[in-house]
């Protein structure tokens, strides 16, 4: 019975007891052929004779009464999901593979709390207890802080692409719930998204692949091809992980103005490399590049009266991303603190598109295709130091410095067929923690 406490009777053993209350319960109404009533009668039985009393059982020696012990760093320490004090959700890797969960949106169901705005590719607004800056990608702070470890993957201003970055090869997914200022910056007052990934092991050769093919009832067809490799360098100090993958969304909405079927298909490619060395037992050093290249064809919208899914544009919607995120952790463990200094450096081109042929007509006159186009890179750089005691007992305490330099020119462009395009350009700077922003229209 594992996953079970030792002080909770299984389901199946409190209704073993009776075949007959276990069948009008599971098979009420439906119709069941007498083989596969047959066929699954003896495992309910075997169950029932081979549980053990739970008035009598001694959880320590009943192991598989016991819960999976889960450790995560989500207080920026490493700890028993049970001893913390905060509200936290961890979802294993083995879980996510389990469930089919290869994106952050997949694993929503699993999380209590955590909801999300799909609003296409790349354009996802999550929400943790209700609490959000808005529905959709905007001018305005994402409330929720979404990380790959210690690497933050969204702008902290005008977050134009929420960066969706592929479930493969993780350790576990772990949710927070907010507010996490303190831990995370201000990005984080509904809460915190964090994916751990395996990190490269210096102590044996491995390697996995998996793929899928999926089919859309009413849509297209798609299909995911990953890969892994872990190559151990130099046994117990340096080992290198590579982990690839490349996945083709087929999409099931129709565009009827433009008269194209499945136009919210698109596809990611990805891939990320990590380096851990442990020059001594007490020092760990790694350093990691990802990498991710996005390609959506159209908006996945569709008009809400309508029975099937589809809705009219002159022009795709789409939000285009190529994001390359530089790290560089070095922890070193003393008798009394732990010292973390972790070094980012990201950079993301990004390139949107938005149909405004119906409110160019209205305002302008102007018949014909019209379409904004927003574009322009996003630097970031970040810098975390910080110390952390290493004892355990009560009292626990963690200290650092923090900062971030972002900067994001962008250009914004109107343009329609039927009249010489109309460009709005402009930059948007941070310098030092504060905001400058500065443009022009031609």
């Amino acid at each position: 019975m594992k996953g079970l406490r030792s002080n909770e009777a299984s389901p199946i053993e409190k209704s073993a007891a009776s075949i007959g209350q276990v069948y009008r319960r599971c098979f009420k109404g439906k119709r069941l052929g007498f083989f596969a009533l047959v066929s699954m009668l003896p495992n309910m039985v075997v169950l029932a004779e081979t549980a053990p009393d739970p008035s009598n059982m001694d959880a320590a020696k009943y192991s598989g009464s016991t819960l999976e012990e889960i450790i995560v760093t989500a207080t920026k320490r490493t700890a028993n999901i049970e001893s913390l004090p905060v509200s936290i959700t961890a979802l294993t890797g083995e879980h996510l593979k389990e469930s089919g969960a290869d994106r952050i949106e997949t694993v929503v169901s699993s999380v209590p709390g955590l909801s999300y705005n799909s609003n296409g590719a790349n354009s996802a607004v999550y929400t943790i207890r209700g609490v959000s800056s808005s529905s959709a990608v905007s001018n305005t702070q994402s409330g929720v802080a979404l990380y790959v470890e210690d690497i933050p993957l969204l702008d902290p201003f005008s977050p134009g692409v929420t960066t969706d970055l592929r479930l493969f090869d993780i350790d576990r997914v772990e949710v927070l719930r907010g507010p996490q200022g303190t831990l995370f910056g201000s990005g984080a007052l509904s809460g915190a998204i964090r994916m751990i990934t395996n990190t490269p092991d210096s102590t044996r050769f491995s390697m996995s692949t998996e793929e899928g093919i999926s089919h859309t009832e009413g849509g297209g067809s798609g299909y995911a091809v990953n890969g892994m490799v872990n190559i151990p360098v130099v046994e117990d100090v340096l080992a290198v992980r590579i982990v690839g993958y490349d996945r083709h969304d087929g999409g099931w909405v129709t565009n009827t103005q433009r008269g194209r079927s499945n136009v919210n298909s698109g596809e990611s490619v990805g891939g990320r490399v990590a380096v851990k060395w442990t020059p001594a037992p007490d020092w760990s050093i790694k350093g990691s590049i990802l990498t991710q290249h996005d390609r959506p064809d159209d908006s996945a919208f569709s008009t809400f009266s309508s029975s099937a899914y589809s809705y009219n544009s002159s022009v795709p919607d789409f939000t285009r991303q190529d994001a390359w995120i530089y790290n560089l952790n070095v922890e070193h463990t003393m008798p009394w603190a732990v010292v973390t200094s972790t070094t980012t450096n990201s950079y993301k081109s990004e390139y949107r598109q938005i149909d405004l042929t119906a409110l160019t007509e209205r305002i302008t006159g102007l018949s014909g295709p019209s379409q904004l186009v927003d574009q322009g890179p996003a630097k970031t750089f970040v810098q975390e130091l910080r110390l952390a005691s290493a004892a355990e007992g009560s009292l626990q305490w963690i200290g650092g410095l923090y900062y971030q330099h972002f900067e994001r020119p962008l250009t914004e462009s109107l343009a329609t067929a039927s009249d010489a395009s109309a460009f709005v350009t402009g930059e948007i700077l941070v310098v030092d923690g504060g905001f400058l922003a500065s443009g022009v229209n031609q």
